[in-house]
């Protein structure tokens, strides 16, 4: 799947990134792709994974006035509405993950929106449309207002943190060296703050 103006980064047979996103069309040169896990293969060549950060959490979200009550484990999802996203990759549900010790579960939902962007699923979770399995740093305005709540946090995995693949090369392009430094370093005081 590539992208008619702007960036994609695509799954090849499992060689790129399993995550993509199609970006606004930008004349900025087009070296990275990013995704919020690791890929079990090597993507392209010989490629570098950069960690951006170490502790976004994700969540499930809920409006603060559902009619539906709250449910009690993964499983009970199956009785509410769920706001779904859509995998630009190959056009199919991102299926909710659960981990809670060593039980890890997948939950797929019903719902009456199916969303290709996250910010749309942000944006109607409040408004009551469904419940919404999204990364915690994006809901933060609305948790803070009491608009969404968040359920089951018990069940809610922890991520490595954010990745980013670009080409290995000796000379990477300038922007792309110092935006590639930058995340690093981000990384390690993100690291460092969060242990003492």
């Amino acid at each position: 799947m590539a992208g008619i103006q702007g960036f994609t980064a695509t799954s090849a047979r499992g060689l790129t990134p399993s995550v993509s996103r199609c970006l606004p069309h930008t004349s900025a040169p087009r070296h990275l792709a990013d995704t919020i896990q690791p890929t079990p293969q090597r993507p392209l060549a010989a490629p570098h994974a950069a960690p951006t950060s170490t502790y976004p959490r994700t969540g499930i979200f809920a409006p603060g006035t559902s009619h539906h009550g709250r449910p009690a484990n993964p499983r009970a999802l199956r009785e509410h509405r769920g706001i779904n996203l859509r995998r630009p990759t190959d056009g199919s549900l991102y299926h909710w993950e659960f981990e809670r010790g060593a039980d890890k579960l997948e939950a797929a939902v019903d719902g009456p929106l199916i969303v290709t962007e996250p910010e749309v699923a942000v944006r109607a979770a409040p408004d009551g449309v469904g419940i919404a399995y999204l990364l915690d740093f994006r809901l933060r305005e609305h948790l803070a207002a009491g608009r969404l709540l968040q359920l089951m946090p018990e069940w809610t995995p922890a991520l490595r943190g954010f990745y980013l693949y670009y080409p290995s090369r000796r000379q990477l392009p300038g922007p792309l060296r110092v935006f590639v430094d930058f995340l690093r370093e981000q990384a390690r005081s993100s690291a460092r703050a969060s242990t003492g």
